[in-house]
């Protein structure tokens, strides 16, 4: 594929005269054969000439030839909270094109950023290519509140290694991570606080793929596990049913009991409340947890003595200043769904567990919630785009080169006569300053560009692929 970038600049005032276009032929000969200035090139048949928002670069941004589709996955900014770094998210789809089109176990599945300069680390819990169904974990370096983020997921690469890279999908403060994917206890970080099993079962169809179904005094051991000592996070998705006949039924417990312990979190079942313990002290939640048959999401931080516990994202209690600034050391054996050796069984299920060495904040958890519980909404996926297709996107660089700030909402990008939206990252170009924005659809074989302003066309670029 190449490129032939050709510009030259001419203006009037954006009305029905916008259908005027200049030729392909008397534009490369005018500036292949004059070199004339853009200002000067049109001067003698055009009045008005604007040479404040000039094309510089017209690009496809397609990362790799050897990958013969792509889509578009925007990141919907109204469910990020706050501006995150090395943030993970879900991406759950079912998509009959992956299944058409990508590798029967899914490992030429790619996730890029939006320039097709950078490849996401990222770990796929789950690709069935029967119908295409993917649960994959991606982790994206910068992501944005303020607006939506765009990135691509690549496919369609026979000859492709395995692009997975998991343990670099999470960032450096997860000591442990248990999706309990395809039947594993298996622990997502270089930890390996891998899981010893007794009796709990596998659950294909739980919250995030696969999970664990607690029915009995049953219970996932973690063998000599991490000091947290003055900062954690602890996090999971539970499902409680209405089999259970216990009234302290454990989520975790690293120790004994709920009151020989460096830390535990359990329900409370006669009072409906969440409680969390540490170091032996005994807290409860500020409202009440009366679900049941349903999955909801339950977080704590603890932070040099205060600690936080949400509910489905939000804060249900705040517990400023009520423990010791440390976690003690006592135990060394983490219990998943009960306390030590049993006894306080959970009865439901339990999935996509996590705890951290740093006290994850409120818009963190908040975050991470929305793109568990709201995957569709969160990631939303464009048409597939091929190589070979007759349709593409292109990222298009243009420059204010003026002294007033230009409003990039009221640009348009005119194709070979059709009037394109154009979408930019921000509201307005200051002067001097550069905006990569993007047009998608546009019908290949192109060679015709012009950016449209409030007052006309600004510049036309010559485009052949």
């Amino acid at each position: 594929m190449g490129y032939s970038l050709i510009a030259t600049t001419c203006v009037f005032m954006l009305t029905l005269a916008i259908s005027f276009e200049f030729t392909h032929n008397q534009l490369s000969s005018s500036v292949l054969d004059t070199h004339e200035s853009l200002t000067n090139m049109y001067s003698r048949s055009i009045n008005k000439l604007n040479t404040d928002l000039q094309i510089t670069n017209v690009s496809t941004n397609w990362w790799d030839t050897q990958w013969e589709y792509r889509k578009l996955i925007t990141i919907n900014s109204s469910l990020v909270t706050d501006d995150l770094t090395n943030f993970t998210i879900l991406i759950e789809t079912t998509d009959t094109n992956l299944r058409d089109y990508a590798k029967t176990n899914g490992q030429d599945i790619a996730f890029i950023n939006y320039n097709g300069t950078e490849k996401y680390n990222h770990e796929i819990e789950e690709y069935d290519n029967s119908n295409g169904y993917l649960a994959s974990w991606v982790k994206i370096p910068s992501l944005i509140s303020s607006e939506d983020t765009l990135i691509y997921m690549y496919y369609g690469n026979t000859n492709a290694s395995d692009q997975q890279n998991p343990f670099q999908a999470w960032d450096e403060n997860y000591i442990a991570i248990w999706h309990f994917n395809n039947n594993s206890l298996a622990d997502s970080t270089t930890n390996d606080y891998d899981g010893t099993n007794t009796g709990t079962t596998y659950v294909s169809n739980s919250k995030i793929a696969g999970g664990r179904l607690y029915d009995g005094d049953e219970y996932i051991d973690i063998l000599n596990f991490y000091n947290l000592s003055t900062q954690m996070t602890a996090e999971v998705w539970v499902f409680q049913d209405n089999s259970n006949t216990q009234n302290f039924i454990r989520i975790f417990t690293l120790g004994p009991d709920w009151n020989i312990n460096d830390w535990c979190l359990y329900w409370r079942i006669p009072d409906r409340q969440m409680r969390f313990v540490i170091n032996s002290a005994d807290f409860q939640s500020g409202g009440f947890f009366n679900k049941r048959n349903e999955w909801f999401h339950i977080a704590v931080s603890f932070d040099t003595g205060d600690v936080i516990l949400y509910n489905n994202g939000s804060i249900d209690a705040d517990w400023s200043g009520l423990y010791g600034n440390t976690i003690l050391d006592t135990y060394d054996n983490l219990t998943l769904g009960n306390q030590n050796n049993g006894g306080r069984p959970w009865d439901g299920q339990l999935d996509e567990i996590r705890i951290s060495s740093t006290s994850r904040d409120s818009n963190w958890i908040q975050t991470s919630f929305n793109c568990m519980q709201y995957p569709a909404s969160f990631t939303q996926f464009s048409t597939q785009q091929s190589l070979t297709s007759n349709e593409i996107d292109l990222t298009i660089t243009i420059v204010n080169t003026g002294i007033t700030p230009l409003k990039t909402d009221e640009l348009s990008i005119l194709f070979n006569g059709k009037i394109c939206s154009i979408t930019c990252p921000d509201v307005f170009l200051s002067p001097n300053t550069e905006a990569i924005c993007t047009v998608t659809g546009i019908i290949t074989g192109t060679d015709r560009i012009k950016i449209i302003s409030a007052e006309g066309i600004s510049d036309y670029y010559i485009y052949q692929n």
